[in-house]
């Protein structure tokens, strides 16, 4: 006996609202407190004028990239850039099936990436990000995917025209790990010269935030398109959970790693002139992800499985070799 759809929306909105509300006091209360600690002051005042004549230009524009006047643009793009994109699938569409199964995708997809973002920033408990971060990497990386799914049917569209039957295979293992990664990285380049992106960390916790706003989008657009109504609530559910819960946090995971070879430029243990090395570095990590698959079918057994339990161990190396040289450069400091 299948469960209602209008039952199970339900149920996801109760449980998502309760840990989204969860996260919400969490990062309150740790950011009041941490940044009270630390003698930083995030106020309101700092939030509505970003702007210091006394900053040089690259930090007042990194400081307004963080700001709500760039939210307000983010937001606007988004709306008309969602509509480009889904408005031949429920515009005119009255069908209370429809547009049931368009909000609940959203609140799924919405929900996993939320609580992903959460357990990533609690980790960082030493020294936790201001709360401005949170919504401007998350609606760039919403925007990025948005770009992705138009530019990305664009170059199918033309792969296809010229070369018939080799337009996926393409597509999914040269062209998306490439632009996707370069989309996303483009919100981190704005980010670089604030000052609170100083070390790798940083630069991990950016690059996943970035990342998730990407995975809300384009696993919205898988929920929506393959719609609880089409496929059952069951294969629905089986869908999610290899989407979201199995491989959900893979464009967080590219971004990071954006994100943390950036913190070593930022502490001078690379280059600036290695900016395209690491977008090329993401980019294969990407790449061998999207290839296992295509493994999946040659195997029968969902290989990307295995390949984001081995990403998501590397991410928590990474997170915790850069808390340790936080903790040796604090105690450095410290008389």
């Amino acid at each position: 006996m299948e469960i209602p759809i209008k039952d199970l929306t339900f149920l996801f909105g109760l449980i998502f609202v309760f840990f989204i509300g969860i996260g919400i006091y969490l990062i309150y209360r740790r950011t009041k407190t941490q940044k009270a600690q630390r003698g930083e002051h995030y106020d309101l005042k700092s939030l509505m004028l970003p702007y210091d004549k006394k900053l040089p230009l690259k930090q007042n524009l990194a400081n307004i990239f963080v700001s709500p006047y760039f939210w307000i643009i983010e937001f606007i793009v988004l709306a008309l850039l969602s509509y480009f994109v889904v408005s031949d699938y429920i515009l005119g569409e009255s069908r209370e099936d429809v547009l049931l199964a368009f909000f609940a995708s959203g609140l799924v997809s919405l929900g996993f990436t939320f609580i992903y973002t959460i357990v990533i920033w609690y980790i960082d408990h030493d020294e936790p990000e201001p709360l401005r971060f949170i919504p401007t990497l998350f609606l760039w990386g919403s925007f990025a995917a948005l770009m992705a799914i138009i530019m990305n049917t664009e170059i199918l569209g033309w792969i296809e025209s010229n070369w018939p039957g080799s337009g996926e295979t393409t597509l999914v293992l040269f062209v998306a790990p490439l632009l996707e990664e370069f989309l996303k990285a483009l919100g981190l380049f704005a980010l670089f010269y604030h000052k609170e992106f100083d070390d790798t960390m940083d630069g991990i916790f950016y690059g996943f935030l970035v990342g998730m706003g990407f995975a809300f989008i384009e696993d919205w657009s898988y929920y929506i398109f393959y719609s609880p109504f089409e496929l059952g609530i069951g294969q629905w559910l089986e869908l999610i959970f290899v989407r979201t819960v199995a491989t959900g946090a893979g464009h967080g995971i590219f971004t990071a790693i954006t994100g943390a070879l950036l913190g070593l430029v930022k502490t001078g243990h690379i280059s600036k002139r290695g900016f395209l090395s690491i977008l090329l570095i993401s980019a294969i990590v990407h790449f061998l992800f999207n290839l296992l698959g295509f493994a999946n079918a040659i195997a029968q057994v969902n290989v990307q499985i295995l390949g984001m339990v081995i990403l998501i161990g590397l991410l928590f190396v990474g997170i915790k070799m850069a808390l340790s040289k936080y903790k040796k450069k604090q105690k450095k400091t410290i008389p």
